[in-house]
């Protein structure tokens, strides 16, 4: 749980990301349970679960639905690159590995 001044974040932040009144109040709101919420242990949980909202909500701070839903986007993932995939393989254990 975390004690900051949730007012003046907010006032701070209203015009340096230009945000309307829906979009202060929901960043308010967001706070508010971020300061409450005892799982959140580091300050910087608490940072980057915010930017994570401020990118993913294209700083509105409010619930809304996904962009292009409405014309029935699809969105194809690029394959990964050998490199990631050899990354992403299961390492083995000790008993699996073997010296030669």
């Amino acid at each position: 749980m975390f004690n900051f001044d949730i007012d003046g974040i907010v006032q701070d932040c209203t015009p340096e990301f230009s945000l309307a009144a829906p979009a202060a109040a929901g960043l308010s709101a967001l706070l508010g349970f971020l300061a409450e919420d005892p799982d959140v242990a580091d300050v910087r949980w608490a940072a980057y679960m915010l930017a994570t909202v401020r990118r993913e909500c294209a700083n509105k701070w409010v619930p809304l639905e996904e962009f292009g839903k409405e014309k029935g986007m699809l969105t194809a993932y690029p394959s990964p690159s050998p490199l990631l995939t050899a990354l992403l393989l299961p390492i083995p254990t000790m008993a699996e590995a073997t010296c030669s």
